[in-house]
């Protein structure tokens, strides 16, 4: 129904955030990591997912495409819903939960409320195959806290000024080795590659 919302989040609470688009308050339901980058009263582009019960009408939110795509296919796994896809995604990010599906790591996705043994197993089943395809291991550990080099920075901040959002700029560095390369080289792929995705 919707791909994105652009908009100016007006409240942020423990599992979602109100977005205001066009004097539309739009209350999107977001991960723990999602919430925990955003600040009230900032724009920002919001990737989404409708889904439609019997009982209820909801919008997800992802700080970005892939972050949504992973929803996706945890939903599509049997006996997950949208519930349990958000618990998972909110314990673990996109990467660290790709690389314990396909190295068949049911205790790092047991760490996630609700999901047992034979639910880990189950999206491990369902998963791996898909997921091996295209995905590459990051060689270093998620969390690590790496210091940004003054280049990457001074080209954020570039992006930024160019009028990039803020979560896409951010999903871009944080997913793409740029340490060897120069700002021009940093600003040429960054721009190609948050251009492809609008």
């Amino acid at each position: 129904m919707y791909s994105y919302i652009i908009g100016v989040i007006t409240e942020v609470h423990e599992n979602y955030i109100v977005l205001e688009n066009n004097k539309i308050g739009y209350k999107i339901f977001i991960t723990d990591f999602f919430r925990d980058s955003v600040s009230a009263f900032d724009e920002y582009k919001v990737y989404t997912e409708f889904i439609e019960r019997e009982d209820a009408s909801i919008l997800y939110g992802f700080s970005s495409q892939k972050e949504r795509e992973l929803f996706n296919l945890l939903t599509n796994v049997t006996s997950i819903g949208p519930k349990y896809a958000m618990n998972i995604l909110s314990t673990m990010t996109v990467d660290e939960c790709k690389t314990a599906i396909i190295s068949d790591d049911i205790k790092i996705l047991t760490q996630a409320p609700g999901v047992g043994k034979k639910t880990a197993s189950r999206i491990i089943l369902e998963l791996k195959e898909k997921i091996e395809k295209d995905f590459i291991p990051s060689e270093t550990p998620i969390h690590k806290d790496v210091k940004k080099s003054n280049d990457s920075e001074f080209a954020r901040e570039a992006l930024l000024q160019l009028g990039y959002f803020k979560n896409d700029v951010d999903a871009f560095i944080e997913s793409t080795d740029i340490s060897d390369l120069s700002i021009e080289d940093i600003m040429k792929k960054a721009m190609k590659s948050l251009d492809s995705s609008r």
